[in-house]
């Protein structure tokens, strides 16, 4: 909204035709509505001379729109968007985004948006769905050398960020995890003006990279924990009330240029239909879809039509526009005995092996010699001795909703912190916290976990099981309650504040870690070293060997 600017929601009305609500809103309290006592023969309700806008009262309609001291008499009839007017009697539409002219009547789609300093588009459904992996590409031209935000995302509760923004003829990425440490900045080499570019971001827990069209991949990292929640997702400038621009950007404006393509880890995002707000957008189209050569490492741009375009790619390459280099997963091929290859942002990989298999390519073999107990690996949060067993959730439940769970196992550890088990969403949701069940270690204590839509609950052992020896552990569910058990140690019982009752979960069962980070929320991970054994799941004994469907 501007100064001195009134809204009106727009309503049907079968006699008058279109006309505006009799409720206003007025930005500028006082002085706006001394104006609109001026123009409308209003009064305040309560007698005194001055008053806010909600407390006047007016014999003059304002929806008639000819004001008393001269003005337009241009009538508020918009076909999509709100009817605005200012006090000069001016009248207009605001209209949304592909709409023009005096009453939204115009189709003016929008193909790449155009941002000046003020403009900013802001993402809906992006709510914590970037925390411990992230990666954006995006299409863009920078037309003028005014520093400037491309990008800024990250939790309004918190002060971890990412941004991608334009300063001294550079382009930065930015982030902070929260973590007291130094946000990290990587910095591109000089850009050009009024020239198309692919800007790739990367983050993998506290390392960042940055790629800006030709120029080499510039890494950075710092220490602390690797997690960063979303709940806003800005191109251009911030503009939301509860949202501080971090220090290190040091400016909220917009860098100018165009946005042609946008994608959120591999997620390809409409920049129209996917916007909640936004202002001062227009369109920056192309003569053709080619001249913004979107095709990369060298591949020829075959113009569809006006608008759609595609890219014939050399050998190994891939990709919309053959921007993914089939890396050492395809060229090595290198996980043995059935394992999965994984690469990560770094050129390398991490192989996922079978149950039974370990090592770097799964080339070593250590069958399972007891079905009821196993080891779980060890390692930072770059090791490739993750570990987890996955069991089919019909374990817990057969119909994706429970009323109740019990568990119960044997742990040997020296973990401070980790995984026991966990059933919760599928491994491929990337989302917020939904409902979930878990076991963890929280600086030695057992903790047991749970979500079901009333509120996150969390009950805590009263004794520390982090010292080597085999421990006990009993979990119990029923409603919105659950109790906690370790060894010969008092029952600590807590409950969630709500009505819910029920477990809606369609993920599997997950024991001793969790093979994507993403399903599980914002929340700090931690890898579990140790032994879990004697594994009871609703007064079924798992068998290992037997029951596991991966690991």
């Amino acid at each position: 909204t501007m100064d001195k600017v009134a809204l009106f929601e727009v309503r049907e009305n079968s006699n008058d035709g279109v006309n505006c609500q009799d409720s206003i809103e007025i930005i500028k309290g006082k002085q706006d509505a001394a104006a609109m006592k001026k123009r409308f023969n209003c009064t305040c309700k309560n007698g005194d001379d001055f008053c806010l806008p909600s407390e006047l009262s007016c014999t003059d309609d304002p929806t008639n729109m000819s004001p008393r001291n001269g003005g337009s008499d241009v009538s508020c009839e918009c076909k999509s968007g709100q009817c605005a007017f200012s006090f000069d009697g001016t009248v207009s539409c605001i209209c949304p985004l592909g709409k023009a002219g005096k009453r939204c009547e115009i189709d003016a789609p929008i193909y790449d948006p155009a941002l000046t300093e003020n403009s900013f588009l802001s993402l809906s459904n992006w709510r914590s769905s970037l925390t411990y992996k992230f990666e954006v590409n995006i299409k863009m031209k920078i037309e003028k050398q005014n520093d400037g935000i491309i990008m800024y995302c990250g939790d309004s509760r918190q002060k971890s960020f990412m941004a991608l923004i334009l300063r001294n003829k550079l382009i930065e990425f930015i982030f902070d995890t929260g973590s007291h440490a130094s946000p990290v900045t990587i910095k591109s080499e000089e850009i050009e003006f009024n020239k198309w570019y692919d800007v790739k971001i990367e983050r993998e827990h506290n390392w960042g990279k940055l790629t800006v069209g030709n120029q080499p991949s510039i890494q950075g990292s710092n220490v602390g924990a690797g997690f960063i929640s979303v709940n806003y997702f800005f191109i251009g400038r911030v503009q939301q009330p509860n949202v501080t621009v971090s220090e290190a950007i040091d400016l909220n404006k917009s860098f100018i240029g165009c946005i042609a393509e946008l994608s959120i880890n591999d997620v390809n995002v409409d920049l129209v239909k996917s916007v909640s707000s936004y202002n001062n957008i227009a369109s920056c189209n192309s003569s053709s879809p080619c001249e913004k050569s979107p095709c990369q490492r060298n591949a020829t741009c075959v113009a569809l039509d006006e608008f759609n375009y595609s890219c014939e790619c050399h050998r190994n390459f891939t990709g919309k526009n053959c921007e993914k280099d089939q890396g050492p997963c395809f060229h090595l091929q290198p996980c043995q005995n059935n394992g999965t290859c994984i690469e990560n942002i770094f050129g390398s990989y991490r192989c996922c092996c079978a149950l039974g298999y370990f090592g770097r390519n799964c080339d070593n073999y250590a069958p399972l010699r007891n079905s009821s107990s196993v080891s779980f690996g060890s390692g930072s949060f770059f090791s490739i001795r993750e570990s987890y067993i996955t069991l089919n959730q019909n374990f817990l439940h057969t119909d994706k909703s429970s009323e109740s769970e019990e568990i119960q196992f044997n742990v040997k550890t020296s973990s401070q912190s980790g995984i026991l088990f966990f059933h919760g969403q599928k491994a491929s949701a990337n989302d917020t916290i939904k409902d979930f069940i878990s076991i963890e270690i929280t600086r030695g204590y057992v903790e047991l976990q749970f979500e079901i839509g009333n509120g996150w609950t969390r009950i805590k052992s009263d004794v520390s099981i982090s010292d080597g020896k085999v421990h006990l552990v009993k979990a119990r569910r029923n409603g919105n309650q659950g109790e906690l058990i370790v060894d010969n140690s008092n029952r600590q019982i807590g409950r969630s504040v709500g009505t819910r009752t029920t477990l809606d979960a369609e993920g599997d069962i997950y024991i001793g870690g969790i093979p994507n980070y993403s399903i599980f929320g914002s929340r700090s991970y931690a890898i579990f070293t140790g032994c879990i054994s004697n594994l009871i799941v609703q007064n079924t004994k798992i068998n290992f060997h037997e029951n596991a469907i991966g690991s």
